[in-house]
């Protein structure tokens, strides 16, 4: 009886290993990563602003500058920033924005978390260079011209 049992189990391993490499396994992936394509820019001809394609992939958005920016009641010259995170699906969704944080006249609204907005505070006149970057490790970026003049 045990040289038959031991004979069961072997004949039962071989042929389910002959079945797994005959008709195979479905792999089913739980945690699947999907990255950034590409980051599309949003922002159309409206009003005041006007927006164009430059050299290099990079879009242009300007508008015309009336009054400095107030922070705190949200008013003067300011551009809101709208962009796109391709596929719509992607797994890491966020972006960030780079740009010269030196200039005086210019700087990007945050929430208290610090969380970036997108909206662009103009204090004078200026032209400043900005980078939409993906926050999903890839380095996906779009590059934008805005000018408020």
């Amino acid at each position: 009886m045990r040289k038959a049992t031991t004979m069961l189990i072997a004949l039962v391993f071989v042929a389910s290993v002959a079945a797994i490499s005959f008709f195979g396994m479905r792999m089913k992936v739980y945690n699947e990563v999907i990255p950034v394509s590409e980051i599309v820019c949003l922002n159309e001809t409206s009003g005041d602003i006007k927006v164009t394609d430059g050299p290099d992939n990079r879009t242009v958005i300007q508008t015309k500058f009336t009054t400095p920016a107030d922070k705190t009641a949200l008013s003067g010259t300011m551009i809101q920033l709208m962009v796109r995170v391709l596929p719509d699906n992607a797994t890491t969704k966020g972006v960030r924005y780079v740009y010269d944080t030196e200039n005086p006249n210019v700087e990007f609204y945050e929430t208290e978390s610090g969380e970036q907005t997108g909206l662009v505070l103009f204090y004078n006149k200026a032209v400043i260079e900005v980078k939409v970057m993906s926050t999903d490790g890839r380095r996906v970026e779009k590059k934008l011209t805005v000018a408020a003049l």
